[in-house]
């Protein structure tokens, strides 16, 4: 893992600051738990080269994939689709 990484660890560790999910997506998805899953507001992943979402991925607010690889290969209701196939969902606006 990056030197990022474990600065995040340690400041899980010592200060309860948990390790955001957009940064274990796309740099430590095996290290995803099932209460990571759970966004109380909005997952911004825009600029980023991710290319899946996990399972029983759930967001409370936005999800914002602007310029990844997911938005130049799916349109937005078939994101939503594939998010609730998988037991996830997002509350509000998807944005590609």
């Amino acid at each position: 893992m990056t030197n990022i990484y474990n600065l995040f660890k340690f400041l899980e560790d010592k200060k309860g600051k948990k390790i955001p999910l957009k940064f274990k997506l796309l740099h430590a998805p095996e290290t995803i738990e099932k209460e990571d899953l759970n966004v109380e507001g909005d997952l911004d992943l825009r600029d980023t080269e991710i290319t899946s979402l996990p399972d029983n991925l759930k967001v409370g607010g936005f999800l914002d994939l602007e310029n990844t690889p997911l938005s130049k290969k799916y349109s937005k209701k078939q994101i939503r689709q594939m998010i609730e196939k998988k037991g996830g969902e997002v509350k509000a606006e998807i944005y590609t």
